[in-house]
């Protein structure tokens, strides 16, 4: 619809601010978090006078690989990962320990 100049000419006449989201599939339930992941930078947006399509792409977070993440973060300080991980590594004992 959005893509589309006869819609786009009623959008840019009437002033409404429409939410588009992309990527959800039929899915109500991704869309409506994606909605509200966006909603407070669109509300202020509009409340300065800025109207408009919020076109909401919301993404699909794969997981990473810590390993991978910790020798990243080592080689951005500089040091050998495994030498690193033998000085900051968490024992049983610190996992049993009360935090609070």
């Amino acid at each position: 619809m959005l893509r589309n100049p006869k819609e786009l000419a009623a959008v840019l006449k009437t002033k409404l601010n429409i939410f588009a989201v992309e990527g959800v599939g039929h899915d109500p339930i991704r869309a409506t978090g994606a909605l509200l992941l966006d909603l407070r930078p669109a509300v202020n947006a509009i409340e300065s006078g800025k109207t408009g399509v919020f076109w909401l792409r919301p993404r699909s977070p794969q997981p990473q690989d810590p390993w991978e993440l910790f020798k990243r973060a080592a080689k951005n300080h500089g040091e050998d990962a495994d030498a690193l991980y033998e000085q900051v590594k968490v024992s049983d004992a610190d996992l049993e320990a009360l935090i609070l």
